[in-house]
């Protein structure tokens, strides 16, 4: 979100107390602002926001998003601004949408990521030369990544759990294979096929803590945020694994864009900010802002 007349939109996330790192209260439509004379400096001082929500997840995890505007001098890394005035334009308890979030991630890094890494090692064991025993268990390899492939969709915490231990056991009958094909001697591509075969295995590790980290978004709610971020960063990791046919950065914006579009249901969709009214929700749930008469 970028709006270069009045500064730069982005996300911010904070936890249920509605305070800021630093124990700053948020508060809608207030305009903070650094000490004259002073710079922002990452992580230090100013306020914080990405400009993609899912960085801002993982930067510092938190049940309530925010949109925000920030502007004047700013400091950036990579995924991360830092200002020296910060707006917050509208806050939202997204704990529901971080669960179904959680889960999707799970859904990716099993039914999609995963199987091109198991896929890419069967290629390369199909492409041994002189031994076929070890071309055979390419077969093996492929029949992997279609039960992968074959798991139902995971769109809630009891499919998510069931998968969770039917995916352990292929796991680890994954690892056995690979423990037992890297003991062989190959004639070609001897790295090339170790290396897809290790990444076939690293790929299954964490797909399994993706899937274990959606769990427990549901099943420690006060941790809720933190096993959200983690369910997203294990799916990266999964890409990563696939990287011969999986974009890191391509997977992390699906992953986002998927974030973002939950999070913007949740936005208000008329008015301005300064008619945005709280409603009374139940206690054990942060005020849901909406536009007001």
């Amino acid at each position: 979100m970028n709006d270069k007349q009045s500064g730069v939109l982005a996300w911010h996330w904070v936890g249920s107390d509605l305070k800021m790192r630093d124990g700053t209260p948020i508060e809608m439509g207030h305009r903070y602002s650094i000490p004259p004379g002073q710079s922002p400096r990452l992580y230090r001082q100013g306020y914080h926001a990405s400009v993609r929500a899912l960085d801002a997840l993982l930067a510092q995890p938190g049940t309530v998003v925010c949109a925000v505007r920030l502007s004047g001098e700013m400091k950036a890394c990579e995924t991360t601004l830092c200002a020296a005035q910060g707006q917050v334009l509208w806050f939202v308890d997204a704990c529901q949408a971080l669960q179904a979030f959680a889960l999707a991630c799970a859904d990716q890094a099993v039914r999609a990521f995963a199987p091109v890494a198991v896929d890419h090692a069967a290629r390369m064991l199909a492409a041994v030369d002189g031994r076929p025993d070890i071309r055979a268990s390419a077969a093996i390899f492929n029949a992997y990544a279609e039960t992968l492939r074959a798991f139902p969709a995971i769109t809630d915490s009891e499919i998510a759990a069931q998968i969770a231990d039917a995916l352990s056991a292929l796991n680890s009958e994954v690892h056995t294979h690979v423990r037992q094909l890297a003991g062989y001697s190959y004639q070609n591509n001897a790295d090339a096929t170790l290396f897809a075969l290790g990444d076939a295995g690293v790929a299954l590790d964490y797909a399994v803590s993706a899937v274990r980290s959606a769990c427990y978004a549901w099943t420690d709610p006060a941790a809720l945020a933190c096993h959200a971020a983690f369910a997203a960063r294990y799916a990266n990791y999964v890409a990563d694994a696939a990287h011969h046919q999986v974009s890191y950065l391509g997977a992390s914006d699906r992953l986002n864009d998927d974030l973002e579009a939950r999070l913007h249901v949740l936005a208000p969709t008329t008015g301005t900010t300064q008619n945005v009214q709280p409603v009374t929700r139940q206690p054990q749930q942060v005020a849901l802002w909406e536009i007001g008469a």
